[in-house]
């Protein structure tokens, strides 16, 4: 059976997870060979850097070769851009799709807003998503992780009862067991994952202005009286980071057999790997923390995400450094800066593991899971295990779908 898959190659190890685990569950459930040709997402973009093809008919041509044309996972369906026919990155024209013979599964994707223009994005989707709703070879699915709701909140039931939930690939991804110079032996490792990319809407604060601003000159009072400079991050973001050393510094001045280990999963983050290290110290920051390797692709996601494996927590802002884990069934505390990792927590059944960035007993709270996780862990484990088995039903069911639908498939 032949697979054609449009998605991020080249985009993180988050990606390179989903992407890895999508294939692996779909062998397993489709009980024949599978072979995949990769299409990288970014190639159909307007960055000339990266654009090679255009959705045209040699595109056409190219699907119709095969069996199967799945699009995603990743966030594609957000409502993120201005500059699209549909206010997505999905930006594949309808008489394309028409055209398209093959099979075309929508794959596990996510619906999201940002700041912006959403009103007349969503204007641009509705119509979109309502035509290939229709088509008789379209199946579309979103991710578990808030985005049928968000897709009924904003467009009702109309739509989204036609929307089937398929889980996030990077549930099901695997690793390579690995040596990792960043994990020294008989301690117990903790991995924390900041995200560095859009702070201001991450840490976007809703007081205001006036305590905005007096937060800002509370902060810079702080800094020189402390001696420390001014921080490259917004007020808020700085703020955080400084409540989440706090905690760290506790963890380890009373925990000698424990350390940290940080992991950039793009570039910008290490801007907040950077403001954690300076609000820790020296100390600790040159003798109980190390820092994975900046690393993308598919070697690179089987190593990166053993070392969370290894790891007796995993502390994360971004949305595979909580799927992964959880995956792989190891404790886990999602760091809220978006919506999205509260939502993947409340489909899960695990609400109480989410901690968001403002709670005001953020500091006593993430202390409590540092701790309950230093000890015994295999309840939490136990409790993961069971999450994975309904998260697994799911993909099954989803997969029954599609082969139902698409009979005809070889």
């Amino acid at each position: 059976m032949k697979i054609i898959q449009l998605a991020s190659y080249t985009g993180n190890i988050g990606d390179n997870a989903n992407v890895s685990g999508t294939r692996r569950v779909l062998r397993e459930n489709f009980g024949r060979e599978l072979q995949f040709t990769d299409l990288e997402f970014e190639w159909f973009g307007t960055d000339p850097r990266w654009a090679r093809r255009r959705f045209d008919q040699a595109f056409v041509e190219e699907v119709n070769r095969h069996d199967l044309f799945l699009i995603g996972g990743g966030g594609f369906f957000g409502l993120t851009t201005d500059n699209t026919s549909t206010g997505t990155p999905i930006d594949i024209p309808l008489d394309i799709l028409r055209q398209i013979k093959t099979p075309i599964v929508f794959y596990a994707l996510g619906f999201h807003t940002m700041d912006g223009h959403v009103e007349e994005r969503a204007a641009k989707l509705k119509p979109y998503l309502e035509t290939i709703l229709e088509m008789d070879h379209v199946l579309v699915s979103v991710r578990n992780d808030g985005s049928l709701a968000n897709l009924r909140r904003m467009f009702g039931e109309s739509i989204a009862s036609r929307v089937y939930v398929c889980p996030d690939g990077g549930f099901f991804t695997q690793t390579k067991n690995s040596t990792h110079v960043e994990i020294e032996g008989g301690i117990r490792s903790i991995a924390l994952q900041l995200g560095g990319d859009r702070l201001e809407r991450r840490f976007s604060s809703s007081s205001p202005l006036w305590e905005t601003l007096l937060c800002k000159g509370a902060e810079r009072l702080y800094r020189m009286a402390h001696g420390t400079t001014p921080s490259a991050l917004p007020a808020t973001a700085d703020s955080f980071v400084r409540r989440l050393a706090h905690v760290f510094t506790d963890v380890l001045d009373h925990h000698t057999d424990v350390r940290v280990v940080l992991v950039p999963h793009i570039p910008s983050d290490f801007k907040m790997i950077d403001a954690f290290l300076k609000e820790l110290g020296h100390y600790h920051a040159r003798n109980h923390v190390t820092v994975a390797p900046y690393l993308h692709g598919q070697e690179a996601q089987t190593y990166l995400f053993n070392l969370y494996e290894q790891c007796v927590l995993t502390v994360g802002m971004r949305f595979h450094a909580n799927v992964c884990p959880i995956g792989l069934q190891v404790p886990s505390v999602g760091l809220v800066t978006y919506e999205q990792i509260a939502a993947l927590y409340d489909e899960l059944r695990l609400t109480q593991r989410a901690l968001h960035w403002d709670d005001p007993q953020f500091e006593m709270k993430l202390s409590l899971f540092v701790e309950e996780s230093l000890g015994d862990t295999q309840a939490i484990r136990k409790q993961y295990q069971d999450v994975i088995k309904q998260v697994h039903v799911q993909a099954d069911a989803f997969h029954r779908v599609i082969m139902d639908k698409f009979s005809s498939v070889p």
